[in-house]
């Protein structure tokens, strides 16, 4: 019994601020300008994936620490970090200028319900399949949700209350990170990640008179590998790839998915000279051209056949008209203007 009242008091105790806690990031990119500098953001997160556009402010980030299901000792950190989380919510909206919650979770809830001022929320899609999630919200503090694309901001209104404003600002892709490096391979790719959403099995069999090569682990990883074998399928499946080299060697990129808020491995694929192939659902044709995505396989394969007429000029021009079109509106700096600029007005 002594045991269990230690560890309850452990739990229950107030813990102190620690730099384990509050991550601290020096701010000297040049994408910022100087109002950016002087900015103070405060950004509470669980995923900090999409954050590059906050290097020019005076950025801390706080994320909860990671934790599994079969280690008992990371649970009981997560929960003591979320039991004592409002002090230091409380404390760091004091100092930010701005406070920023990166998507709708528990600790979004709590940020909701203890900052100090007024918060900005960025909403993604995850939230949507989970629609009890908005509620108990303290909508009142929240000054505006940030939706990634127009189609979702759309959606969202149907959750956020009218009086919260939606803005539309996409998360911005780090284009130093994705050169410009094109391939004239000919050869198919797709990269997809843990989950069945991707549809990366489905790809597999639609493209079945074709060699796909599969960058990243797949959710079906081990049906891919066994059906490819038993149908004598050319597929290649490499599950330890290096971004942004993989791509180099492809010149043709296949988003398969189900659904997407925005579509960040088609902008990255874009931005690295591949030529995309999308299913197309509404936010891909924000940034994508109508004539790149397909509704059916049979139209997929259509498009293949397409390219495969079309002569090297040409597909060089596409592939910089592509690019072109990330950097000019969807790169981590244009998020970051656009977010500097919402901040800016809230202010006036």
């Amino acid at each position: 019994m002594r045991w269990r009242n230690s560890l309850l008091l452990k739990l229950l105790s107030p813990q102190p601020l620690c730099e384990e806690m509050i991550k601290y990031k020096e701010t000297t990119s040049s994408v910022g300008r100087v109002l950016a500098m002087t900015k103070k953001l405060a950004v509470f997160t669980g995923n900090t994936t999409f954050l590059k556009w906050t290097e020019p402010f005076d950025t801390r980030i706080v994320s909860p620490p990671r934790s599994s299901s079969f280690n008992f000792g990371s649970m009981v950190s997560k929960g003591r970090w979320f039991a004592t989380i409002g002090r230091k919510i409380r404390s760091l909206s004091k100092w930010a200028d701005v406070v920023f919650v990166d998507f709708l979770d528990e600790l979004g809830h709590k940020v909701s319900h203890n900052s100090t001022k007024p918060i900005y929320m960025r909403i993604h899609r995850t939230e949507l399949d989970h629609p009890p999630i908005f509620k108990g919200v303290d909508w009142d503090n929240v000054k505006a949700v940030i939706a990634v694309s127009t189609h979702y901001g759309e959606l969202l209104r149907e959750f956020v209350p009218k009086s919260v404003p939606i803005e539309v600002i996409p998360p911005g892709v780090n284009a130093e990170k994705w050169p410009f490096h094109p391939s004239s391979s000919g050869k198919i790719c797709t990269w997809s990640l843990p989950t069945p959403r991707k549809r990366i099995y489905s790809l597999m069999l639609a493209l079945r008179d074709y060699q796909l090569h599969i960058g990243g682990y797949s959710a079906e990883e081990r049906i891919i590998v066994e059906r490819a074998k038993e149908y004598g399928l050319s597929h290649v499946l490499e599950p330890n790839v290096s971004f942004p080299e993989w791509q180099w060697e492809m010149e043709y990129y296949i988003h398969h998915a189900l659904d997407e808020s925005f579509g960040v491995a088609i902008a990255e694929a874009m931005l690295s000279g591949l030529i995309p192939f999308v299913h197309r659902i509404p936010c891909i044709l924000e940034f994508v051209p109508e004539e790149l995505t397909y509704r059916y396989d049979s139209e997929l394969i259509d498009l293949i056949e397409e390219f495969k007429q079309k002569n090297a000029e040409e597909k060089m021009q596409l592939k910089k008209d592509l690019r072109q079109t990330i950097l000019d509106g969807y790169t981590a700096e244009r998020t970051g203007e656009k977010m500097l600029k919402l901040f800016e007005k809230d202010d006036a």
